[in-house]
């Protein structure tokens, strides 16, 4: 009895298409993350959106929606508000929503804070910038990418 295996012609060939496949899985895999990343950023940025204007009614309710500065009890945690809405401070940002997985810091621009991934290298990756209200504008949220100061664009 012949006891026959493969030629090194037929392995190469089977690297070699085991290499295409690979190259060409890879890049869609890499793809898959960076949507990923940018989804939870956008879910946080809705989280956010909603807990801010929740945050409104609630001052609405009180009677102290026309204040400049006051607080309000959200889940037993005091926020302050500037103009009926969260102050934009990261600590009254993480009492009013809940954001694991993200960095949470003040921006460099006045009644800015910048929201990350935690894993972010604070360069060319998404995060978003939550601005405080004032006197004639409510609060506003922009989604941008992260520049080498830290700051988001």
């Amino acid at each position: 009895m012949r006891n026959q295996g493969f030629t090194l012609l037929e392995l190469v060939i089977a690297i070699i298409v085991l290499g295409i496949l690979t190259a060409a899985a890879v890049p869609k895999f890499i793809n898959i993350q960076d949507d990923a990343k940018n989804a939870s950023l956008h879910a946080a940025s809705a989280a956010l959106n909603s807990a801010a204007n929740l945050v409104h009614y609630r001052a609405q309710l009180d009677g102290i929606n026309k204040l400049e500065k006051s607080t309000v009890k959200i889940n037993g945690e005091v926020v302050n508000l500037f103009y009926a809405y969260p102050s934009g401070t990261p600590e009254d940002i993480n009492k009013i929503v809940s954001l694991e997985g993200f960095k949470v810091r003040l921006g460099r621009s006045i009644g800015a804070t910048i929201i990350s991934l935690e894993d972010s290298n604070d360069t060319g990756d998404a995060c978003i910038k939550y601005w405080q209200a004032s006197s004639n504008s409510a609060f506003k949220i922009d989604e941008g990418t992260l520049i080498p100061t830290g700051e988001c664009l």
